[in-house]
This record gives C-alpha cells, structure tokens and sequence, in this order.
C-alpha cells in the first residue's frame, strides 16, 4: 500500500529568501528586495500564484541593473515555485537560466544545486535518462567543489531514479552511500530523508520489521532536527509500515500525528489525505471479527 511521497532530493532551504540590508542602495535594488520578501511571505501563506508574480518582478528589475548573481537566485525560487505548481516546463526553464548564470561565474556549490533541482524535476516526469544524467552532473560538481552535503543529495537523487526504474539493489546502494557521507558530517536532515527512503525501498520489497526500524530512525533524527514538514512524513510512513503488519492503533495513532502538524503546517492537501488514511483504517479496524 503505497502513496506519492515526498522525495527527498533538494534540500530544506530551498526557498530561502536572499534578504539584505537595503542601506546605501538604490531605490530599483530596494524594490527588488521588498518584492521578494512579498514573494516569500505569499509563498508562507500557500499563495504561490502570488509568490511567483513578485518574483518575476524582482528578476525584471535584476536584469535591468545587470545583477546577475541576484537573478540566478531569483531563477531558481522560480523553478522551485513552478515545481511546486506542477509547471515543470517553466521549472526546468527557470533553472537552466540559473545554471547559465551559475557556469559563467564557475560556482560549484550553485551549479551542483541547480543540477540536482533539475534532476527533481525530470525525475517527477518520468524523464529518468535525464535525471540520471543531472544528478550525475551535481555529484560531480559537488565532489570537485567538496561539498559532501550535495554529493550525498545527489546520490539519493540517484537512488530514487534506480528505484523507478526497478534496480532496487542499486537503489539500495546509492541510499546508503547517501547515508554514509551524511553521517560522517552529521548531516541530521540529510540522514533522515535517506533512512526514509530506504524504509521505503524496504516496504516495496515486503521487509517490513527492516521499513519499520528505518521509518523509527528518521523519525528521531527529525525530532531532534525540529523539522515540523518531515515529522509529518515520518509518521505517515510509520502508519502505513504499522498498518501493513496489522498494528492498527499504532498506525492510528501516528496518522493522527501527521494530520495534527499538516494543519498546523496549513498543508490542506495532505491534511486531508492524513484524515482519508485515518478514516480508511478506522473502517477497517471496525469491520474485524
């Protein structure tokens, strides 16, 4: 019994606003600046419609002033909005245009995260040949720049496209290698998203106790990470995990755990598949003998 899940590809921060000080600067910059603060607090109240409309307005005026640095920043909150709107066109447009700008200052660390975005984005369409082929370009980037964080994100990039395509065990093995450099830095995040990954890997395989220990371990490290998105995650996979064994108030109770933090989170959609998970279970656990 498996559901879309999160995939655990870009990092956390991958909406952060680029906020400055706007002394001494001119009027065109502060307005860049102002809009896309509006932009970010659009995107906190889920309006991503609105969100979008002042960052292209940021990015007109960034071109206008020659501020490339700024624009490639704004490109890729872009590609991340159009991502999450399902606009994977204008997501991959926006991203490539970042990257651009990314390769002619030879910024490693940026065009190791743009590369994997994109992967993320080709890896949602099915395009897998091209996202194995841009997770590959981030690891490479990412190793020779030594920034071990992105060469593991980009290896669970991997492990998910080898998960699609069926080649479990070398799911498996990239899961892992993920999973190893991110605890050598102690990556908390990080190892969390690959300890869910493979419980997820282990569930579709039928090795539940394995998913279950896997599900328990990203739990923790989310707890002690106070990622309020990610908890919601992990106790959803530990509901389904529990479900599948025919633990039924367990599962009940970590579903009722998941929708709690949705609605804080004012996710709607996923609070509400929460509640059809709950409402399904409970049916089920009332038609028993």
């Amino acid at each position: 019994m498996m559901r879309g899940r999160t995939l655990y590809v870009v990092s956390a921060g991958f909406l952060a606003l680029v906020l400055c000080s706007c002394a001494g600067i001119p009027m065109r910059e502060y307005t860049s600046s102002s809009l896309e603060k509006q932009a970010y607090a659009s995107y906190v109240e889920h309006d991503i419609r609105g969100a979008i409309a002042y960052y292209e307005e940021a990015l007109a005026i960034h071109l206008v002033n020659n501020k490339l640095e700024r624009a490639a920043e704004v490109y890729s909150q872009l590609g991340a909005l159009y991502y999450l709107s399902e606009d994977m066109d204008r997501a991959i447009s926006n991203y490539r245009e970042a990257l651009k700008i990314y390769t002619s200052r030879k910024d490693l660390k940026s065009m190791a995260w743009v590369s994997s975005s994109i992967g993320t984005v080709y890896l949602s369409i099915k395009k897998y040949e091209e996202a194995s082929r841009f997770f590959t370009q981030a690891q490479q980037l990412a190793e020779k720049g030594n920034n071990l964080e992105l060469v593991a994100s980009a290896l669970n990039g991997l492990g998910l496209v080898s998960k699609r395509l069926s080649n479990l065990d070398e799911a498996q093995q990239y899961y892992e290698q993920a999973l190893n450099i991110n605890g050598r830095i102690n990556n908390k995040c990080g190892m969390a998203e690959n300890y869910n990954n493979l419980g997820a890997l282990s569930e579709q395989q039928g090795n539940l106790e394995e998913a279950l220990n896997y599900y328990q371990q990203a739990l923790k490290l989310d707890v002690e990470s106070n990622r309020p998105e990610a908890l919601a995650v992990s106790h959803s996979n530990l509901g389904y995990v529990y479900e599948a064994m025919g633990m039924y108030e367990q599962s009940l109770h970590h579903y009722r755990i998941a929708r709690q933090i949705n609605k804080w989170l004012k996710n709607k959609e996923r609070a509400e598949q929460d509640l059809q998970d709950i409402q399904r279970l409970e049916r089920r656990r009332i038609a028993l003998p």
